[in-house]
């Protein structure tokens, strides 16, 4: 593969990857405010 195209690849990967974390956070984030709110707090695991 050309090195340019494959550069190019890997950035796509990156940025796809990094949108994923993003989503995954936001998905945590909105359970864990889910199950407070339910006064389930025993189930989140903190930090």
């Amino acid at each position: 593969m050309d090195t340019q195209v494959k550069r190019r690849v890997d950035e796509e990967w990156v940025y796809l990857i990094q949108e994923a974390k993003k989503k995954i956070g936001l998905g945590i984030e909105e359970i864990q405010a889910f199950l407070t709110s339910n006064g389930d707090q025993k189930m989140i695991n903190k930090p």
